[in-house]
């Protein structure tokens, strides 16, 4: 129902002129996948709500959920295009890039925590990360060769997979069929789950997910955050977040302006210890 090309036309025109205040915009989470993003967001989560410190049995997956948001959700680029996701080329995904990420930051009430693994570079002629929108970012970086297992373990693939994968400089994740077949993809929802109705398989199949994302290599996305010094990034290693997690968390916290004390950041990081999550993962499981 909200794909509609005039309303999309009028929207295009409205945020091409419409300016970011100041008091909002967007403070990327920004990391290579399986370098500690997550745990990032989940500590964020902690920290602004007290109550995941005081409640052992959060759900994992719900709260992951709920810290921060993704810049890369196909509803962004269908409402500001106006036409459905399987009609969209890459090109407009790039050139529309922008436009999304200032969407997103406009219609916040404040700044807004953003999850991302775009490298922060261009794409088809149009850069990936809009200067207008970027307020402050933090970029955690993992050893890679401590990337690969986990890596591998998440895409499904082997080790040399993995290695393949971290070194192509074409590298995307995301996606959509280039050819959409609408009967195809409810019939292939129904034979994931026999108990969807034909309504809910069409909306599975119609919710496509993320827009395919530019990584690039491993060494090229650290770069990309990384070569040109910037006030507004800070850099946060996975080592330390495990091995002196207080200090590396509230350097971040000081660094993101974030009103909290150096005791409320300890009860947050305790809330959401390393090991606690991981043990989650294994007796929850994780979307």
């Amino acid at each position: 129902a909200y794909i509609n090309e005039e309303p999309a036309a009028e929207l295009r025109k409205s945020l091409e002129k419409q300016v970011v205040p100041s008091d909002k915009g967007l403070i990327y989470l920004a990391s290579f996948p399986k370098s500690g993003n997550t745990w990032t967001r989940l500590f964020l989560f902690a920290l602004f709500n007290p109550l995941v410190r005081q409640d052992s049995n959060f759900n994992l997956s719900d709260i992951a959920g709920r810290a921060g948001q993704m810049d890369v959700t196909f509803q962004l680029f269908e409402r500001i295009l106006g036409k459905p996701h399987y009609e969209i080329s890459d090109i407009e995904v790039a050139q529309t890039m922008p436009l999304a990420q200032k969407l997103l930051a406009l219609q916040q009430e404040k700044k807004v925590f953003v999850k991302t693994h775009l490298c922060n570079g261009a794409w088809h002629g149009t850069r990936t990360i809009g200067l207008d929108t970027f307020r402050s970012a933090v970029y955690i970086v993992r050893n890679p060769l401590d990337v690969t297992p986990s890596f591998a373990s998440h895409m499904g693939t082997d080790i040399d997979g993995a290695i393949t994968g971290m070194a192509n400089s074409t590298h995307f994740i995301g996606g959509r069929q280039k050819k959409f077949n609408l009967e195809a993809a409810i019939a292939a929802e129904k034979q994931k789950d026999e108990d969807l109705s034909d309504e809910e398989a069409e909306k599975k199949a119609l919710s496509p997910g993320q827009i395919p994302q530019l990584m690039g290599s491993w060494s090229e996305h650290w770069a990309s955050w990384t070569a040109a010094p910037d006030p507004r990034v800070i850099y946060m290693r996975f080592e330390d977040m495990k091995h002196d997690p207080a200090d590396t968390f509230y350097r971040t916290s000081q660094h993101l302006g974030l009103p909290f004390s150096r005791d409320d950041v300890i009860a947050a990081e305790e809330a959401v210890k390393f090991d606690k999550i991981q043990a989650k993962e294994k007796k929850q499981g994780f979307k």
